[in-house]
């Protein structure tokens, strides 16, 4: 320590300044090499996520605007809610789980079966029951929460 004492301030100074701009330069090395790109991946993911949720809750509220509107009316517009339905399943099928999609292809299917071609939905019940429907949502629901809980 004693030879500290001696230094020339102006040396004591420029080393110091010297210490300052190496931890500086260390520091913005760290965060370009480390902390960013684990930050980017980070955002990555969570972006990801957030994509896959709005999928989620369009394809439900897509299939819950169709099966509750079935009980109440009939008609042109079914056809219309129906491909707005599908069209969801194309975003389900790039984002979410496989166990999602396929699940979320048979409950479309299932309800499909509803759909006539020309005049909106076939009022045979034996064609579908709607527990079975009901049923099938909330196994999709289960696994749409599964897969988002990872």
């Amino acid at each position: 320590m004693e030879w500290l004492k001696e230094l020339d301030p102006r040396v004591l100074q420029g080393s110091l300044t010297v210490l300052a701009a190496v931890i500086a330069s260390g520091t913005a090395l760290w965060i370009a090499y480390v902390a960013y790109p684990r930050q980017k991946r980070f955002d990555r993911v969570n972006d990801w996520n957030r994509d896959k949720r709005e999928s989620y809750g369009q394809f439900l509220s897509h299939l819950e605007d169709f099966l509750l509107e079935r009980e109440i009316r009939e008609g042109a517009d079914k056809k219309a809610q129906f491909r707005r339905l599908t069209g969801v399943l194309g975003q389900l099928e790039i984002l979410g789980e496989r166990e999602v999609f396929d699940l979320a292809c048979l409950l479309v299917r299932r309800v499909s079966l509803e759909v006539k071609h020309n005049t909106g939905i076939v009022t045979r019940r034996s064609v579908v029951k709607r527990d079975d429907v009901w049923e099938m949502r909330e196994k999709l629901v289960a696994a749409m929460k599964r897969d988002l809980a990872k």
